[in-house]
C-alpha cells in the first residue's frame, strides 16, 4: 500500500490485552486498520542526505539504541510523506482523540512523527526529520528488517543484516532508500509521571537501497554524531 492509500482515519488503536500485559515493560495500545492488522505502506524513494542509521559515537552507548533509521524529509519529493505525517500527528495530538485513547483526565503531551530541528546559528542547515524503529528479535536483538541492495553497477541483491553495523554498511551516506513501514504501537507514560507523553511508532520491515558511488561517499561526514542528538524523548 502506498501512502497516498492509506487513509489515517481508518487508522486506530486499541488497548493492550489484559492477560498480556503481566508481561509488557510499556505502557502500549495496539494498532489497527479498518478494525483489522496494519496493512505494509510503501514510502517514496529518499536520498540520505542528513541522519540515515547512526554509526557508533558518544550519544548511543548501546548497540540496540541505534536500531532506527532516521530519514530527511525536504524538497518536493518527500512533500506527501510530510502531508501524511502531518495528517497523523493532527489526528492523534488533537485532544479530543487523546483522552478517548488515554482517558478524560490525561494531560499527556504529544510526541510527533514529524520533526523540525532548529538549526544553529552558523551551522549547517537541519532538515525536517522522522524516525523509524528497526525490527529485531527479542531477547538476541538480531535485527530482522529486511535489507535489498542495488550496486552502483545495476545488481540487486538481498543482504544479510542482522546486526545494527550490517545495516549501517548497505544504507550508507547518499544512498537513496525506499522503506516499507507498518505501525507498531502508541506508548504513552503513566499519567502520575511528570511531563507525562505519548506517540505513535512505526517500524521499518523492509529497505530497498540504492547504493552512491563508492568515490562519491566523503571520508568523513562532519557534525554527523550531532544530528543524532535531537530525536527528542521518545519512549521506544
Amino acid at each position: 500500500m502506498k501512502v497516498s492509500e492509506f487513509d489515517v482515519d481508518q487508522f486506530n488503536f486499541e488497548p493492550f490485552p489484559e492477560k498480556y500485559k503481566r508481561n509488557c515493560i510499556q505502557s502500549i495500545m495496539l494498532p489497527s486498520y479498518k478494525g483489522e492488522r496494519c496493512p505494509i505502506i510503501q514510502l517514496p524513494w529518499i536520498e540520505i542526505s542528513q541522519y540515515g542509521v547512526p554509526t557508533k559515537n558518544e550519544f548511543f552507548k548501546e548497540d540496540t539504541q541505534r536500531y532506527f533509521i532516521k530519514l530527511p524529509l525536504a524538497g518536493a519529493k518527500s512533500e506527501e510523506l510530510r502531508e501524511w505525517l502531518e495528517t497523523i500527528d493532527k489526528k492523534f495530538g488533537n485532544s479530543a482523540v487523546r483522552k478517548k485513547l488515554l482517558g478524560d483526565k490525561s494531560k499527556h503531551t504529544y510526541q510527533p512523527l514529524l520533526r523540525t530541528p532548529v538549526s544553529e546559528e552558523g551551522g549547517s542547515e537541519k532538515m525536517p526529520y522522522v524516525k523509524f524503529k528497526l525490527q529485531s528479535l527479542y531477547p538476541s536483538n538480531e535485527i530482522t528488517t529486511g535489507v535489498v541492495v542495488q550496486e552502483a553497477s545495476g545488481e540487486i541483491r538481498a543482504v544479510e543484516a542482522s546486526s545494527i553495523d550490517d545495516v549501517v554498511k548497505y544504507v550508507p551516506f547518499k544512498s537513496k532508500v525506499r522503506c516499507f513501514i507498518t505501525p507498531s504501537k502508541l506508548w504513552y507514560h503513566p499519567s502520575s509521571n511528570v511531563d507525562a507523553s505519548y506517540g505513535v511508532v512505526f517500524k521499518c520491515v523492509k529497505i530497498f537501497s540504492k547504493l552512491p558511488e563508492r568515490n562519491s561517499l566523503p571520508l568523513q561526514i562532519e557534525d554527523v554524531a550531532a544530528q543524532f542528538a535531537e530525536s527528542g524523548d521518545e519512549s521506544e
